[in-house]
């Protein structure tokens, strides 16, 4: 009965039953559409990691097929990774399995001590044996996103009525303390997994909305921020450090040039001191010549050859001597023709 309720549902995220047979000795069975892909249990195994916006499409399309079930009064009762199919490159996703579903209007949905659903992913009250409603498979959706971010189940054990224990009275560990996970998110996560069934959302809708906007949350460019005005107080402090560094930049100039200044003026040299020669005791009498022999005349050379004359040191002041001149005294007069070198030496006396 359950299964010709599934197939009622027609849903695009749920498989298709095409038709149901009876094999003849009791046992019925159904006929399923063809999927070709990987179920998300194995899409878990691979070392690529699950993005945020994956995570956001898978989980949108599989709460949409629990919602459509829900609103059909039918409780999947054994959501896991393993029965949710991904299609076409992992971007269509599948609900199958329905075997032990449940229509939330028949009273003896659950018997007392009865359990059915995988372990690793009862909510409490299946756990407990109790009576189930579409909250249960909300319960389901919370450890499927925590194993999903994570990586892990919430919850290990060694056995059968351990893992049941932990269901109905463990608080599952922070999903902060295995991977850095958004704040929001981790409380979506959270709030699924409570073990109250009130305590949790009242719907896959629910869930989707929220989910959806968390993505679309962490996807969105951060806002450019305004640059906010400077406070007078802060900007008189700023000009005033600007004055004190141009201050010292022009008193550092100063000193440079006035160094420089110093270094481009010379030494003085000591003051010469002129010390006058003594007199001659005897004063000199020069006496003219009577008569100079003129000098043959000598050509000049037609070219004549500068020769460097080194300077030669000034020599020193001395005191004028009297000398017996008058006004016949002439001094002897010298042939300009004559060159430099054929001067002959007159002698005064």
């Amino acid at each position: 009965m359950e299964a010709r309720a599934v197939n009622d549902i027609a849903h695009e995220n749920i498989v298709e039953i095409t038709d149901f047979v009876d094999a003849g000795d009791g046992r019925p069975f159904y006929i399923m559409e063809l999927l070709e892909g990987e179920t998300l249990a194995e899409r878990l195994r691979d070392p690529d990691p699950i993005s945020f916006k994956e995570l956001a499409s898978l989980m949108s399309q599989l709460l949409d097929a629990l919602q459509a079930a829900h609103e059909k009064g039918i409780v999947h009762c054994d959501l896991k990774p393993a029965n949710i199919f991904l299609t076409k490159k992992r971007t269509v996703v599948k609900l199958l399995d329905f075997g032990i579903a449940k229509l939330v209007q028949d009273e003896d949905a659950a018997v007392s001590g009865e359990i059915s659903g995988t372990p690793q992913y009862m909510s409490p009250e299946q756990a407990g044996g109790r009576p189930v409603d579409h909250r249960a498979d909300l319960y389901a959706v919370g450890i499927v996103l925590y194993e999903m971010l994570s990586g892990r189940l919430p919850f290990d054990a060694e056995n059968l009525v351990e893992m049941l224990l932990h269901h109905h009275s463990t608080p599952p560990p922070p999903l902060s303390a295995i991977r850095p996970v958004p704040p929001r998110l981790e409380a979506l996560v959270m709030a699924c997994l409570a073990k109250k069934p009130e305590e949790r959302p009242a719907s896959a809708a629910e869930i989707k909305s929220e989910l959806n906007a968390i993505i679309e949350e962490l996807e969105r460019p951060p806002a450019p921020t305004e640059a906010k005005p400077e406070a007078p107080v802060a900007k008189e402090k700023r000009l005033g450090s600007t004055a004190l560094l141009l201050i010292g930049a022009a008193c550092l100039a100063f000193a440079v040039g006035f160094v420089a200044v110093l270094s481009s003026r010379t030494p003085r040299s000591e003051p010469i001191r002129v010390v006058p020669l003594a007199a001659p005791e005897k004063p000199v009498h020069l006496q003219p010549v009577e008569h100079v022999e003129p000098i043959e005349d000598v050509e000049a050379p037609h070219e004549v050859q500068e020769l460097p004359i080194e300077a030669k040191p000034a020599p020193p002041a001395v005191q004028e001597s009297r000398v017996n001149t008058s006004k016949s005294s002439r001094r002897p007069s010298v042939d300009p023709r004559t060159p430099i070198g054929r001067q002959e030496t007159l002698n005064p006396f």
